[in-house]
């Protein structure tokens, strides 16, 4: 009996008749299970080679449409039967094949099918008994009026892209080669019905776990792991059901005893195993870029090193070969003989002034003939010298073994694109597939389109690897457009029928205009498109039209005609194919010359059509490229060869009034000055220069400030501020102490005192507690040397700044008692001073401590000047592999990168 249905079953639920469950021939990897079953012939699809990594098997449906052609049912002859399919396999009955629609939604969900949509899983050929020979394919793509009627004409055609099937022997019970009773057994062997979820092993859209570690190391699991790139959409435990389900809609009412058998069969799916092939090889490449990304710090670090030990060597043999010319060409043996013709232009007679010249320049030439020897030697050493102490700052045996692992994982990941990458290039030869593509039919733009969409997708990255790029090459060199296996050149044509007659006559022309090296001059470009790709411009053109279509119809807004909103197309495809094929293409057709040339031009022209440029705008611009550019590299090639030459010959420093006049001042302030400058007061002097040496020290400062706007930039202006106040009211105390109408008993000069001395102290304090938060810093960051200097340093500031007050309350106190107007405060400070001054001796004694702290200090401040790495040693200390990257060390390679980019600068090769 029928089995029982909801009332509102439509008719192609209510059908019966002989049901078959179409599947389709996939690839998997070989850890899928089941495989392929052997009641399924795999004719066609077995007969390429996947190797060692992969293996057919089935699985449902996918997102497309499925085409029965009849050549005869109960409703007439050449007949043709259309059903959308979801993603989920579900299958929906179409009016017809023009109106198809794809189904909307990814899992098919309809009140009349019931929960399971069990009905929708399979097809229901009614009256089998009244059906001839029937052809059934998949295609992913809805087929054109063009191809319908082709398949539906050309017999030949369609037995190569269509699998026959005779509805009344398989109702029957018998088999298919393709095919099999559909029991819960037979189904159990396609994929979706597995009693074991083949989801895991092989997932679709899957989170992306970490591949490495920071040493470089990796999962080699993961490395190997696949995806695949159509969604599962399990039927686990549903097998019995629907075999019943099945057998049930085979029931005959004119002959119950004998129902039309129910059958499983495999359909061939070329397109969706080259594309899921293609994935698989991506899967590893994907991979390549997480490791890339993971590992960024790691590999930007070892990448930089190796940058800066050529920059860094390269800088110091410049310029000590620089030195060495300079040294001949304007050193102190070219003073000495300026200054002995200076006097022998007032003893010309003089021969021993005469003899002394000689000598001198005698030496200059030999030197001058010596100079390249010696600069020559100078720069080696200093080449060699010039990187052992940055070396010495990496970790050595961090370094090689992340290199080991580095290299260990672009050896696996390499051979496992190239090992995927073969089966694929396979089935891109393959005659199934080859057939598979005649869906897109030569005389239709859109189907066109479609045609450089899946092939530029079946090629994606396919060029990264020896297979395929040896497949693309051969492509290129065989410049057919009209061979049905070259697809790179159908696609450039846009596999249209004209189109690929005329592209074929252009790049035989290119390979012949390559082979005699003609110019791009010898080419008539007026009017060439007209002559020549008239029929290839005009597809172009249409496809603008499409395209613009495209844009619309993807718009919020969409494009509609006749109140039907137009199909938008995914053109992404093309970009994939460019991006893959592109290079390859320009090359074989280039001519290692400056010149242009007609080989190359004709390539640009057909590539810039396809780019949608306008033909016309094209050849104008060949015309001007063919006329002007190879001058231009010419002059271009001449000037950097210039630059080269002027640079290797060490071409002595170009003088001019500006420089020689520069130098002569810097002669005349090494001579030195006038007797009348020894004459100054050495304490009024010594207090000058500080605070001259302060003032440059405070300008420097505040453009530091500005710079880095930090605290320690900040504190350290207002320290040198009130070092510079305070020299002056210094210099103001030495003259008041000795004029005669003051002494230092006079307010005036007390006033001086104390309020140099409290600034001179504050600036102490100041920068002792500079330095005791630079010693905390040292330690975070590491250097535990200077951690403990800038201690020492930053203790001994403040205790020059304790002894500078007591000595300045020794000097000041009637000067305080008065500003306060009590003497109490006045005998107070005056007691604190005398007790200091008790404490360390005497004032004289107490000056002289705070003297010995200063140069303790200034010592400190030395080995501090001298054990300080420079910024460039600072960074590679806490980058990936810096010795002290676990202090501080960069967390990220943007911040690695940006502390980099500063130290460059500070470094002077910025």
């Amino acid at each position: 009996m029928p089995p029982n249905r909801p009332i509102s079953l439509c008719e192609q639920c209510k059908a019966t008749g002989l049901p078959i469950l179409p599947v389709r021939y996939a690839v998997v990897p070989k850890n899928i299970n089941p495989a392929l079953p052997a009641w399924a012939s795999g004719d066609r699809v077995t007969s390429v080679g996947l190797g060692d990594d992969f293996q057919y098997a089935l699985r449902t449906l996918r997102t497309g449409y499925l085409y029965l052609f009849y050549a005869k049912n109960a409703r007439g002859s050449k007949q043709w039967e259309c059903y959308a399919v979801g993603e989920d396999g579900s299958l929906i009955r179409q009016a017809d094949p023009q109106s198809a629609q794809p189904q909307s939604t990814p899992k098919l969900s309809c009140s009349r099918h019931g929960s399971a949509n069990t009905q929708v899983h399979y097809l229901v050929i009614e009256r089998p008994e009244s059906c001839g020979a029937t052809w059934i394919a998949y295609s992913e793509y809805k087929w054109s009026q063009e191809t319908i009627k082709e398949y539906e004409t050309n017999t030949k055609l369609r037995n190569k892209r269509m699998q026959t099937i005779q509805p009344p022997v398989m109702a029957a019970g018998a088999k298919h080669s393709h095919g099999q009773i559909a029991d819960k057994a037979t189904l159990e062997t396609v994929l979706e019905y597995a009693p074991s979820t083949p989801k895991a092993p092989l997932p679709f859209n899957s989170p992306v776990a970490a591949l490495s570690n920071e040493d470089g190391s990796y999962s080699a699991a993961r490395l190997a792991q696949m995806s695949t790139r159509y969604p599962w959409h399990l039927r686990s435990g549903m097998a019995d059901g629907t075999a019943k389900h099945m057998e049930n809609r085979g029931q005959r009412t004119d002959a119950p005893k004998k129902p039309n058998k129910p059958h499983v069969l495999a359909l061939w799916d070329a397109i969706g195993v080259a594309h899921e092939l293609n994935g698989f090889r991506n899967d590893a490449a994907g991979w390549i870029k997480k490791y890339g990304v993971e590992r960024r710090l790691q590999v930007d670090a070892l990448n930089t090193y190796d940058g800066l030990k050529r920059v860094i060597q390269d800088r110091a043999q410049t310029q000590a070969e620089d030195y060495i010319r300079r040294g001949v060409e304007d050193g102190p043996l070219q003073e000495g003989m300026k200054e002995l013709e200076e006097k022998l232009k007032y003893s010309p007679d003089d021969e021993y002034l005469r003899g002394q010249l000689e000598q001198m320049r005698a030496l200059t030439e030999r030197l001058k003939k010596s100079a390249p020897a010696t600069a020559d030697a100078f720069g080696k050493s200093a080449r060699e010298q010039a990187w052992p102490k940055y070396q010495d700052r990496i970790d050595p045996k961090a370094v090689d073994k992340f290199r080991k692992h580095l290299k260990q994982f672009e050896g696996q990941s390499a051979a496992i694109i190239d090992r995927r990458t073969i089966p694929l290039v396979h089935w891109l030869e393959a005659p199934l597939l080859l057939d598979t593509l005649n869906d897109f039919h030569g005389q239709n733009i859109e189907d066109g389109l479609l045609f450089g969409e899946v092939i530029g997708e079946a090629l994606f990255g396919i060029g990264s690897c020896n297979a395929g790029a040896q497949k693309i090459e051969a492509w290129v060199k065989e410049c057919k457009a009209t061979v049905e296996t070259n697809l790179l050149w159908r696609v450039v044509a846009l596999n249209q029928k004209n189109a690929r007659t005329e592209l074929d006559a252009a790049l035989a022309e290119a390979k012949q205009y390559k082979d005699q090296r003609s110019l791009a001059t010898a080419l008539t470009w007026v009017n060439y498109t007209s002559k020549s790709l008239k029929a290839f411009a005009d597809v172009y053109k249409k496809a603008q039209g499409v395209f613009d279509g495209n844009t619309k119809a993807a718009s919020e807004a969409g494009s509609v005609a006749f109140g039907a909103r137009l199909k938008h197309f995914n053109m992404r495809g093309t970009d994939k194919f460019a991006i893959s094929v592109g290079d390859a293409v320009f090359r074989y057709f280039r001519i290692d010359k400056l010149a242009d040339y007609a080989s190359e031009k004709i390539i640009q022209h057909i590539f810039s059509i396809r780019a949608f440029v306008n033909p016309a705008d094209s050849a104008n611009l060949i015309l001007k490229q063919a006329k002007t550019e190879g001058l231009l590299r010419e002059q271009t090639l001449a000037r950097l060869r210039t630059a080269r030459a002027f640079l290797a010959a060490g071409t002595p420093e170009i003088k001019n009034a500006q420089a020689e006049a520069l130098r002569a001042e810097w002669r005349q302030f090494r001579a030195g000055g006038s007797e009348a400058s020894h004459s100054a007061m050495k304490d009024a002097r010594l207090a000058l220069v500080v605070g001259l040496i302060e003032g440059v020290n405070f300008a420097k400062l505040l453009a530091d400030c500005k710079q880095k706007n930090d605290m320690k930039s900040w504190f350290s202006l207002v320290a040198s501020g009130m070092a510079i106040t305070s020299a002056m009211f210094d210099i103001g105390a030495t003259v008041a102490k000795n004029l005669p109408s003051m002494g230092n008993a006079s307010w005036g000069y007390q006033a001086l005192k104390v309020w140099g001395g409290a600034l001179s102290s504050g600036a102490s304090f100041i920068g002792g507690g500079l330095d005791l938060r630079d010693a905390g810093m040292s330690k975070d960051s590491g250097y535990s040397l200077m951690a403990a200097l800038y201690f020492g340093k930053g203790m001994l500031g403040l205790a020059s700044g304790v002894m500078t007050l007591a000595v300045t309350f020794t000097y000041s106190a009637p000067f305080l008692a008065r500003i306060t107007g009590r003497a109490v405060v006045g005998i107070a400070v005056r007691n604190v001073g005398l007790r200091a001054g008790a404490f360390i001796g005497l004032r004289v004694l107490g000056m002289a401590v705070g003297g010995w702290i200063t140069v303790g200090a200034f010592v400190i401040q030395v080995v501090i000047w001298y054990v300080t790495p420079d910024a460039l040693e600072k960074w590679i200390d806490h980058s990936a592999f810096g010795k002290k990257r676990s202090t501080e060390g960069y967390k990220t390679a943007e911040a690695q990168d940006k502390a980099l980019q500063e130290t460059l600068k500070e470094m002077g090769f910025q």
